[in-house]
């Protein structure tokens, strides 16, 4: 929990200082909301962004194949 929250604290500080900005943070996955839901460097969380996705993806797919 700490090793992972730790990491993105400092990823994110490195990324900030090369860039001369801080990202825009976005948390994904199932664990997301337990790991980041009280850090203020993660502006937001999104649970299922790759089933996201992943629906998107097959939407374009299917209105291609019924356009082609």
């Amino acid at each position: 929990y700490q090793g992972i929250r730790g990491m993105v604290r400092q990823l994110s500080e490195q990324y900030a200082s090369r860039y001369g900005a801080y990202p825009l943070i976005i948390a994904t996955g199932g664990d997301a909301m337990l790991l980041f839901e009280d850090d203020d460097l993660i502006e937001q969380i999104v649970p299922d962004l790759q089933m996201q996705g992943i629906a998107v993806s097959v939407n374009h797919a299917m209105m291609t194949e019924e356009n082609g």
